[in-house]
């Protein structure tokens, strides 16, 4: 939950945790990889790290689970992501050069797409 971020984020930022969250993003379980990926969206918004967790590799971790959903919850790294942009225009910048705004609208069409195709056949 939150209230144990806010108690342990200074022990993460100040004891290089993003380092070791960013590596489960790409090496962890898929509920590693959860844990790991909601920790950083928390931290990019609660702490002001989305600078530091996006120079730590995050984005591009996000963005391989955006086009793989085997790697992750595509929802999860969209949420991530989004935590991570939220104010930062720099991260903004990131993400969109990293090649996730095409992944990100296709997941938004997605469900528009199957419930235009479920009206046609009714």
């Amino acid at each position: 939950g939150l209230a144990p971020l806010g108690q342990n984020a200074h022990a993460i930022l100040h004891g290089q945790g993003i380092g070791p969250l960013v590596l489960l993003l790409s090496s962890g379980t898929v509920e590693a990889k959860g844990h790991a990926a909601r920790t950083l969206a928390q931290l990019a918004q609660r702490a002001n790290a989305a600078s530091r967790i996006a120079a730590a590799g995050a984005v591009s971790a996000f963005v391989r689970w955006l086009a793989d959903p085997s790697l992750g919850p595509p929802e999860v790294a969209a949420r991530a992501l989004s935590d991570v942009a939220l104010g930062n225009p720099d991260t903004q910048t990131q993400i969109a050069e990293e090649g996730a705004i095409a992944p990100l609208v296709a997941m938004v069409a997605a469900p528009r797409r199957a419930l235009d195709e479920t009206a046609a056949r009714e």
